[in-house]
């Protein structure tokens, strides 16, 4: 059996979260898609300067590129945050 013997090679990085600022929220945003154009969804969320996840959501959004699957992210989440009235918010995009 070939895989037997196989190991894969491991690449990591870490990764830290920057909290804000005291009483206001951090949105993180990111999407994806399978292929360029391809397959996509996009996520969201928002947390407290404690770290403390305040809301979260993730959607798929059709067959689309990754570049439009980042922008459908920031502007949900972007979205709910005007519905929601909350002003006080640093937005983290890891694309564009």
């Amino acid at each position: 059996m070939k895989l037997k013997w196989y190991t894969p090679k491991l690449h990591y990085h870490g990764v830290l979260w920057k909290s804000p600022d005291t009483h206001r929220l951090k949105c993180n945003t990111d999407g994806a898609s399978k292929g360029n154009s391809g397959l996509s969804s996009y996520g969201f969320c928002l947390r407290t300067s404690h770290g403390n996840l305040i809301y979260a959501r993730a959607a798929e959004v059709g067959t689309t590129t990754n570049t439009k699957a980042e922008a459908v992210a920031i502007h949900e989440a972007l979205e709910y945050c005007w519905e929601n009235r909350l002003i006080e918010v640093i937005t983290k995009i890891n694309s564009l």
